[in-house]
């Protein structure tokens, strides 16, 4: 009986076809290093001697891990050039064993499974030692003002420009508007380790607190530089209340005066009572705007 060719002509074919055939398809190789692994919010928050590291990862299943780089006189130009302190899939290191007042540049390189590095994140910074290496203080403004403050760095300048303000050293208002100086992002920074959640806080972490007299204590902060919800002793003496725009578990509050550029009763502003000894120090109620309140001024 004669048989068919067609299983033959059929084998033929497929054997044809592999000639052209390649896996991964040309659609999916490559994918790795064609996908998008830019890190985002990368900071570098200086501390005494240290300097933490923070960003955000993508989403990417091509991403592989960030290598950090640091580097004197000006970023790395590639991930090999300066000294490596991280490569991993972690999104924040603590940098020590640093040298205060050195400016330090950092590059995050993102790479992909197959080692193939991408554009770097670049942050410089520079270590410095709390109040000069010793105890900080915290004061409260002589003048009281309205809810326009001229923004984080108008009250600032308010701080720095006070009768009360009890040496030479730079001071920052204890001070958040939910966009350029916030505490925490979720209560008491819980779900983050050390200042990640920070925001241009004016406190640092570890240091003790005092009054203008320079002795009697306010109180240790935490890791998340952060003061304890029981005060050593209240901030400052008499009923005085000052704008905060916190609430009493220090995440931000919505009423911040507009970013504290508003004096007018349209918008309020959160606030605290400067001799309380709990958490209604920073957080005791709002008013509105055009109502004067003092302001806490820590030390830098």
């Amino acid at each position: 009986m004669r048989r068919s060719l067609f299983p033959f002509l059929l084998l033929l074919l497929f054997m044809e076809a592999c000639k052209n055939f390649s896996w991964p398809p040309e659609s999916l190789k490559d994918l790795s290093t064609k996908a998008d692994l830019s890190i985002t919010n990368f900071r570098a928050i200086p501390g005494n001697t240290q300097v933490t590291l923070v960003w955000t990862t993508p989403l990417s299943s091509a991403f592989g891990g960030t290598r950090i780089v640091r580097n004197l006189g000006g970023f790395a130009a590639n991930a090999s050039a300066g000294t490596m302190i991280y490569s991993g899939p972690a999104n924040t290191i603590v940098d020590t064993g640093l040298t205060n007042g050195v400016q330090y540049y950092y590059s995050a390189f993102p790479f992909d499974l197959g080692g193939n590095f991408q554009a770097a994140a670049q942050k410089q910074t520079i270590p410095t030692a709390p109040c000069g290496g010793g105890v900080c203080r915290i004061f409260v403004t002589a003048i009281t003002f309205n809810g326009n403050l001229g923004g984080i760095s108008g009250a600032d300048a308010l701080c720095n420009a006070d009768s009360a303000k009890p040496n030479a050293s730079s001071y920052k208002a204890m001070l958040s508007d939910m966009l350029t100086r916030s505490a925490c992002t979720t209560p008491a920074c819980s779900g983050a380790a050390g200042v990640e959640q920070s925001l241009d806080w004016p406190l640092f972490a570890a240091v003790n607190y005092v009054r203008t007299d320079g002795t009697t204590p306010i109180g240790t902060t935490s890791a998340n530089a952060l003061l304890p919800a029981t005060l050593t002793n209240a901030i400052a003496t008499g009923g005085g209340q000052n704008w905060t725009g916190l609430n009493a578990d220090w995440t931000s509050s919505t009423d911040h005066c507009s970013g504290w550029i508003d004096g007018t009763s349209s918008f309020s502003g959160a606030r605290g009572t400067q001799n309380s000894g709990t958490a209604t120090a920073w957080y005791n109620g709002s008013n509105p705007c055009v109502t004067g309140r003092g302001l806490y001024c820590a030390e830098q």
